[in-house]
C-alpha cells in the first residue's frame, strides 16, 4: 500500500526542489548559502536533500533521475569535507544535492566545509550540520504553508490534501520531506530505497497547537521508496481533532529537533475545509534571572506577554508539578532555524501595557511587531522583580483590556551556589527563604552545548531549605582504574554542566482573570531563575 501512497507526490517532491534557471557563462562559482531543500532552514542532516545558493554554480540547468543521483552534472560537482555529494539538480544560481551520509555521527552541532566545482572551484562554505534536520515539503515549495501531503483512505486510495479536499479524523496522512535521520539499513549515497525502510532513531508528529494537541507516533517513518534523499511520514488523524483549513503539523526526529510547522486541511465530512471560530487567551510573566559561570552572567529582570489567537484555539492546562518528584528526561527538542507562521494563528496586540513595581513609576511596555502578530519583551531596571504587589494593566481603549494587582512571592538565597561542584559525596543544595505557596524546580543538564542530552528535573517545596541531587553508586572501578565503590549522577556530567533552580508559584500560575478582547482567560505569573554554568565533578 505504501507504493500507492507515493503515486500522488513522487513527481511533486522533485519538481518543487528543481526550479529552472537560465544558462550563464562560466566563471568562478560563489556559494552564498546552504540550507535544507524542503524548509530552507538549518542545520542540515546527513543523507538529506540540501539547496546550495550562489552564482556561477553551473553552466546550464539540468536535472538527474530521481532514483539514482550522479556525482556530476554538466561539469558541476560538490564535495563536503572532501566527500562527494550526489546531485539532483544544477543551475547557475541553485544546486540541489544530497548531503553525504557519513559526515556526522554524533548528536552535536558541527560545521562542515562545502566546495562547488563548476569547473572553477568555490571558496569553502561552512554549513551547520547535525544528526537530524527534519523538514516537510510544501505544495508551493516555500518551506511554509500547505504540506505536500496525501490523504489516504482505508481502501488505500490516496489524493492530495488541500482546502477543497480535507482529510477526516480516522484517515491517514502521508507527509514527504527530508532530514529525519539515518535509516535502519543505510543506503549508498545517491541511491533510493527500493522498499520501505524505517529511520533508526524514530520520531513523533505534533498535530495542532491547542489544548487538544496530539503527540502521535507515526505508523511509518522512513524512506520514501524510489526517491533518493526523501523521507516519508505516515500518521493517523485521531478522533477529536478539530476541523480547520490550516491545522499545524510539526515533525520531531530523534527526540532532538523539530521541523518548521506546515499545515493540513481537516474536516470531519472531508471535502472543503471550514475553520471554527477564533479563540484567544493571554499569558503575562515577570521574572528575574541571575546567572553565573555562563556567557551571559549577571541579573536580568523582564516582563514578557503574549496573546495567541487561532481557530478553535484552547488554552493549555495549568501545569501542576508534584512536590518532591524527580525524573530524568531528555532535553526538549529544539527547532530548526526556519520558523513558519501559520494561517489563522496570530498573536494579538493589547496596545501599551503599563507595569508598575512597588514604590516605582510606571513603565510603558510597547508591542513589538513580528511575523504572526506582536509580542512583548521588556527589560526592566535591575531589582524590579522582588516580593511585593505589582500593577499590570492596559491603557484605556486598548483592544485587550485588563487590570491586575499581581502578588509576587519571594526568591531564595542559595547558600552553596558560588562555584558549585557537582560532588556525589555531598549532593545537597541549601538555601534560605522561600514561600510556602511556591515551588523550586531543579534542572541539571549534562552538557548544555549539546542537543538531545538527558537532564534531571525535580520539584521541591520552596520553604524546604534544601534538596538532594540524585546519585547512584557502583562497585565497578572507573575505566582504567582500580578500587571502588564509585558514586556519580545518573547522567554524564562533563566540565560544562549547567544547574538551574527556578522558583515558581506552586499552583502553576499566580492568577487568572477574564479580559475584554480575549475569549478565554489571561494568566499572570512570576519566576526567579538561578543559573550556574560551567560546573563539573569535584
Amino acid at each position: 500500500m505504501r507504493g500507492r501512497w507515493l503515486a500522488g507526490c513522487a513527481g511533486l517532491i522533485y519538481i518543487l526542489t528543481s526550479p529552472y534557471a537560465f544558462p550563464q557563462t562560466s566563471q568562478t562559482p560563489v556559494v552564498t548559502g546552504v540550507v535544507n531543500a524542503a524548509s530552507y532552514g538549518t542545520p542540515v542532516a546527513p543523507g538529506s536533500l540540501i539547496s546550495i545558493f550562489g552564482s556561477n554554480l553551473a553552466t546550464t540547468a539540468q536535472s538527474a533521475s530521481a532514483s539514482a543521483l550522479p556525482p556530476n552534472i554538466v561539469g558541476t560537482s560538490v564535495t563536503v569535507n572532501g566527500l562527494t555529494a550526489p546531485l539532483l539538480f544544477v543551475s547557475p544560481g541553485l544546486i540541489n544535492a544530497e548531503m553525504p551520509s557519513t559526515n556526522v555521527s554524533q548528536i552535536t552541532l558541527s560545521l562542515e566545509q562545502l566546495v562547488v566545482t563548476a569547473p572553477g572551484v568555490s571558496q569553502p562554505w561552512s554549513l551547520s550540520t547535525f544528526t537530524f534536520g527534519p523538514a516537510a515539503s510544501t505544495q508551493d515549495s516555500s518551506g511554509c504553508g500547505a504540506a505536500a501531503a496525501l490523504n489516504v483512505l482505508s481502501d488505500g486510495s490516496a489524493s492530495l490534501n488541500s482546502t477543497t479536499n480535507s482529510a477526516a479524523p480516522g484517515d491517514y496522512i502521508a507527509l514527504f520531506g527530508t532530514g529525519m535521520g539515518a535509516l535502519l539499513h543505510p543506503l549508498t549515497d545517491g541511491a533510493a530505497a527500493l522498499a520501505a525502510d524505517q529511520v533508526l532513531a524514530g520520531g513523533a508528529v505534533f498535530l495542532d497547537y491547542s489544548e487538544n494537541a496530539a503527540v502521535l507516533t507515526p505508523t511509518y517513518l522512513g524512506s520514501a521508496p524510489t526517491l533518493a534523499g526523501v523521507d516519508q511520514v505516515n500518521f493517523q488523524i485521531p478522533q477529536g481533532t478539530r476541523n480547520g483549513c490550516a491545522v499545524p503539523v510539526v515533525l520531531e526526529s530523534g527526540d532532538a529537533m523539530l521541523s518548521p510547522a506546515v499545515t493540513i486541511s481537516v474536516n470531519a465530512s472531508r471535502g472543503p475545509c471550514v475553520d471554527p471560530p477564533l479563540q484567544s487567551y493571554g499569558q503575562v510573566t515577570i521574572e528575574k534571572t541571575i546567572a553565573s559561570g555562563t556567557s551571559n552572567d549577571g541579573e536580568r529582570d523582564q516582563l514578557s506577554a503574549v496573546f495567541p489567537s487561532a481557530p478553535g484555539l484552547k488554552q493549555p492546562p495549568v501545569p501542576m508539578p508534584a512536590p518532591n518528584s524527580l525524573l530524568v528526561r531528555p532535553t526538549p527538542p529544539v527547532a530548526t532555524s526556519r520558523q513558519c507562521s501559520v494561517s489563522g494563528y496570530r498573536s494579538l496586540s493589547a496596545g501599551v501595557i503599563q507595569f508598575q513595581a512597588p514604590g516605582q513609576n510606571p513603565i510603558s511596555v510597547q508591542p513589538v511587531n513580528q511575523s504572526g502578530g506582536v509580542t512583548y519583551q521588556q527589560t526592566l531596571p535591575s531589582g524590579s522583580v522582588a516580593a511585593g504587589q505589582y500593577m499590570i494593566s492596559t491603557a484605556a481603549g486598548a483592544p485587550i483590556a485588563f487590570q491586575e494587582s499581581l502578588t509576587v512571592g519571594s526568591g531564595i538565597n542559595i547558600q552553596n551556589a558560588s562555584g558549585i561542584l557537582l560532588d556525589p559525596s555531598n549532593p545537597v543544595i541549601t538555601w534560605k527563604g522561600g514561600d510556602a505557596n511556591a515551588i523550586v524546580r531543579l534542572t541539571i543538564v549534562g552538557d548544555p552545548d549539546q542537543i538531545a542530552v538527558p537532564s534531571h528535573v525535580g520539584y521541591f517545596p520552596a520553604n524546604a531549605g534544601s534538596l538532594t541531587l540524585p546519585t547512584v553508586c557502583t562497585n565497578d572501578p572507573p575505566q582504567g582504574g582500580t578500587g571502588g565503590p564509585m558514586c556519580g549522577f545518573t547522567l554524564p556530567i562533563p566540565n560544562n554542566a549547567k544547574l538551574i533552580l527556578d522558583v515558581l508559584p506552586a499552583n502553576g500560575v499566580a492568577d487568572s482573570i477574564a479580559a475584554q478582547g480575549i475569549s478565554q482567560q489571561v494568566r499572570f505569573s512570576w519566576a526567579y531563575h538561578y543559573v550556574f554554568g560551567g560546573l563539573s565533578h569535584n
